[in-house]
């Protein structure tokens, strides 16, 4: 089995500026001397996000309790989350933008900007010697406020990356004329289309979209990152099934086909990333008493462009994204995933000749890792497949590792 690549942990530099604003937005000395406080705020975010979803961005935006601890606990999550498909994208699509020189991001509802500076990071480390500009745009002047003051005060750690700050509705960009004259390498929603699509269907989000792909450069990409919810997860879904069908765009990610999706077919699961991390310690630390699971990452994401990926193999069920937990069951573990020949697999690897070692490599495989076998056994039908040997089985691609 091989593993591959490296993904940068939360930056220290980051958790230091959020702590030392919380620290002076409460005028106490430490981080433990605001813990009630801060639960307090991250328990009425939390609230906002699950029970009252009509209009949570307004309810918070312009509190800055609340954006204090968003910062501490929300703000890190998002940006992590934001490494996963761009670093997809990077390592295992092999994308290529614009030949011009300076990388531009729009970030379409940025907040506090975590999405737009986690990619702009990660552009930067694969690209090391071209410049990056990000426009932010977003409703509360107050968030990107924020937003601006870090990245002056973190400059020296966000060398060659510049950024630009809109207030605005991002569903009216048009109206911003720095925004509607220029092209962009990448466009990003995170957390933010479906403040769209709740109120639209499909076809007119489409539509949006289509409009907005005039601002992409010819190989330039928009990445769409939403809530791991039945309801989010399915809306993206009905959204990637009629871009599938429509042909006027290509499927970057999740999936590896073009196919309808067959998990929205089925209407049991809906497609998600599921990826363990380390939460940085003033997150842990807020964490003691709100007792929230966070150390894995949940979300779902779709990547399209004008352009097609690089060729991977077609109508074949040997290359395959995770889409369920590995269960460990009597003699054997059992995963399932979203294949290249665009139908859902079941896979099943009898313990019987595996050892601890490779037992724990097993163990540690994640939704949305893609896997490739050298050969498999079909059983029964042709959708549920036994891999005999562990070095038939290769992970071509795990952001993490």
């Amino acid at each position: 089995m091989a593993k591959k690549l490296n993904l940068e942990n939360y930056p220290d530099y980051l958790e230091s500026w959020w702590i030392e604003k919380a620290c002076n937005y409460f005028k106490k000395d430490s981080l433990e001397q605001i813990l009630p406080q801060l639960q307090s705020a991250v328990q009425e975010l939390s609230d906002l996000f699950t029970l009252g979803r009509t209009d949570p961005i307004r309810n918070y935006s312009k509190n800055e309790r609340l954006l204090v601890g968003y910062g501490i606990f929300f703000f890190p999550q998002m940006y992590a989350r934001t490494q996963f498909p761009i670093s997809e994208i990077l390592k295992f699509r092999q994308w290529n933008p614009t030949s011009n020189d300076t990388l531009k991001i729009l970030d379409l509802g940025s907040g506090l900007g975590a999405s737009g500076q986690s990619a702009a990071i990660e552009l930067r480390n694969n690209f090391v010697n071209r410049p990056i500009l990000v426009h932010s745009v977003d409703q509360s002047s107050l968030s990107l406020q924020w937003s601006e003051e870090m990245r002056f005060d973190l400059r020296n750690q966000l060398k060659n990356i510049t950024f630009q700050h809109h207030v605005a509705d991002y569903t009216r960009y048009k109206k911003l004329q720095s925004i509607a004259d220029n092209i962009f390498d990448l466009i990003i929603f995170s957390y933010s289309i479906n403040e769209v699509i709740e109120f639209e269907d499909t076809e007119n989000i489409y539509n949006w979209l289509l409009d907005l792909s005039k601002q992409l450069s010819p190989n330039g990409l928009l990445c769409i990152i939403e809530p791991a919810l039945c309801l989010t997860s399915e809306r993206l879904e009905k959204l990637r099934n009629h871009i599938s069908e429509k042909k006027e765009f290509f499927i970057w990610g999740p999936c590896l086909h073009s196919e309808k999706c067959p998990l929205l077919n089925e209407q049991k699961f809906w497609c998600q990333e599921v990826k363990s991390w380390n939460p940085p310690k003033s997150m842990e630390l807020v964490n003691r008493k709100l007792w929230r699971s966070i150390r894995e990452l949940k979300f779902s994401f779709l990547i399209i462009g004008k352009n097609s990926p690089k060729q991977l193999p077609n109508n074949t069920e040997k290359m395959f994204r995770l889409i369920s937990p590995v269960s460990k069951m009597k003699g054997k573990y059992l995963m399932t995933g979203c294949a290249a020949d665009g139908q859902k697999h079941v896979y099943d690897l009898q313990t019987r000749h595996l050892d601890r070692r490779n037992k724990n490599l097993i163990e540690e495989i994640e939704r949305g890792d893609i896997i490739k076998l050298k050969k498999a056994k079909t059983l029964g039908d042709k959708y549920t497949h036994r891999i005999e040997n562990i070095e038939d089985l290769e992970i071509i691609f795990d952001p993490k590792k």
